[in-house]
């Protein structure tokens, strides 16, 4: 495995993806993916990137306000 694992689509889903293209923790919910990547990624000394569709996905959320 490399060093940098990147976030992408895959189908409906999401997966963290390195540079020989093997997807690891594949999920419908991007939170999962990033962190299964993030466990993974602390194991091997990697790094976690997300790719520009997964970060508009992030920006498009709406923001968790904390209930009073």
């Amino acid at each position: 495995m490399s060093r940098m694992l990147s976030i992408h689509r895959v189908g409906p889903d999401w997966a963290a993806r390195d540079v020989t293209g093997a997807n690891y923790g594949q999920s419908p919910d991007l939170f999962e993916t990033m962190e299964a990547a993030e466990r993974l990624a602390r194991r091997n000394g990697a790094k976690v990137v997300l790719s520009r569709e997964a970060q508009n996905h992030l920006l498009s959320q709406p923001s968790l306000k904390p209930k009073r």
